[in-house]
């Protein structure tokens, strides 16, 4: 199985100062700390980092560049390139790379020559040969120790906060969790623990782990696959015990899709606007912002969009929700959340993502809706196995309300 993860997020490393980003990171800037921002992988069989896309949002300048390097448990791969002088993007070598199931992995860009200050996104595609699962992964800035509950988001730099409503994203397709690892910055301390589950609907699943004293990783390998199906509300739920200090954590998981090739990018945004249009990452947990949060990708298809308000917009108003792939404006994979509903969804959609294209998710507002609070939204991307014929057969199998 291929699948495709948006880049990390478009934001301007140190021009003079190395810095680091997370494999999967969709949320703040780089970090000066490498072992802070590494993301844990899950998964089985073989897997590999089939493909990996560097686009800056200008060039560097005229004998200056930027470095980029995949790291390995803190140590430099040979998957690396650098853009130099005219440049805006350029090819790894070292692909495909093998990655390693409970590893960390991180990108690290090294700045030379004082390079124009430059967004740099990084979109990736991975493979299993196994077929059927996929990595997901997420962290959070700190959670809350000292004998408290923290919910935070699946997918990227999780906003977080003591209520399940403060984490959940929304699970665009049908499909499974499992193979759990957890990093937590500083080890719980004495007979203290901190416990991570996957918390699905309002409720706590099998898929846990347990840190303990002086560890600082975890994993759970053993616990049945715990279904997930399209609407679903998803979040990890961090417990601590009464003396347990909060520290950030990360988090790796395993998603295997009912159909082969597929992979969501679940979007959890706050601060929605109810007068203009704005926008937010396809992947990952942000809040909304009047100026486009540009991801890019590679190739991939859009299959369905569902979306989940906290407030329904009220009578006669609405919120259009839609991704906007290389700055079209209009918006394609569209849905509409109106009236009294608070979710939407639409299915059976064959949008192409071209690789290389920008990608950020709008939502626009009709009537001065209500203030939804927070808005949840999930899309479907999908690449055909190898050898496989794409034909109508996907929309019915695949038109879940």
């Amino acid at each position: 199985m291929e699948f495709v993860a948006p880049t990390v997020n478009a934001a301007a490393p140190s021009t003079s100062a190395t810095r680091y980003r997370g494999l999967f990171s969709h949320g703040a800037g780089w970090g000066t700390s490498e072992p802070s921002v590494r993301q844990p992988i899950a998964g089985t069989g073989t897997m590999t980092l089939e493909d990996a896309v560097p686009t800056l949002s200008g060039t560097p300048g005229a004998g200056k560049s930027y470095a980029l390097t995949l790291m390995e448990n803190g140590g430099a791969t040979a998957v690396t390139t650098t853009i130099s002088d005219s440049e805006t993007t350029d090819t790894f070598a070292g692909l495909p790379f093998t990655l390693t199931e409970g590893a960390e992995y991180s990108w690290r860009c090294v700045p030379s020559g004082t390079p124009t200050s430059r967004d740099i996104r990084i979109a990736i595609k991975l493979k299993s040969t196994n077929a059927i699962g996929s990595v997901m992964a997420g962290d959070t800035a700190a959670y809350a120790g000292a004998g408290s509950v923290t919910y935070i988001a699946p997918m990227g730099l999780s906003a977080h906060g003591a209520a399940a409503a403060d984490g959940y994203a929304l699970c665009p397709g049908d499909g499974a969790a499992s193979r759990l690892f957890v990093e937590v910055g500083t080890a719980p301390g004495g007979t203290d623990t901190v416990t991570v589950a996957l918390y699905v609907n309002g409720s706590a699943t099998g898929l846990s782990v347990t840190i303990t004293g002086t560890a600082t990783t975890g994993s759970d390998t053993a616990t049945s696959p715990i279904n997930l199906a399209p609407g679903d509300l998803v979040c990890f739920r961090v417990t601590t015990s009464a003396t347990a200090a909060g520290a950030r954590l990360k988090l790796g998981w395993m998603w295997t899709p009912d159909a082969d090739g597929e992979y969501p990018w679940m979007l959890r945004t706050t601060g929605v606007s109810t007068a203009v249009a704005e926008f937010a990452q396809v992947a990952g947990s942000t809040a909304a912002t009047t100026t486009p949060a540009v991801q890019s990708s590679l190739a991939t298809t859009l299959t369905r969009v569902y979306a989940d308000l906290v407030a329904a917009p009220g009578v006669g108003k609405s919120y259009v929700i839609a991704a906007d792939i290389a700055g079209s404006g209009s918006g394609t994979a569209t849905v509409t959340v109106a009236d009294a509903a608070t979710t939407a969804s639409v299915t059976g959609l064959s949008t192409s993502v071209a690789s290389g294209h920008t990608i950020y998710a709008r939502l626009t507002p009709s009537g001065t809706p209500t203030d939804p609070s927070v808005a949840r939204i999930g899309f479907m991307s999908y690449i055909a196995p190898a050898g496989a014929v794409v034909t109508n057969w996907r929309l019915p199998l695949l038109g879940v309300g």
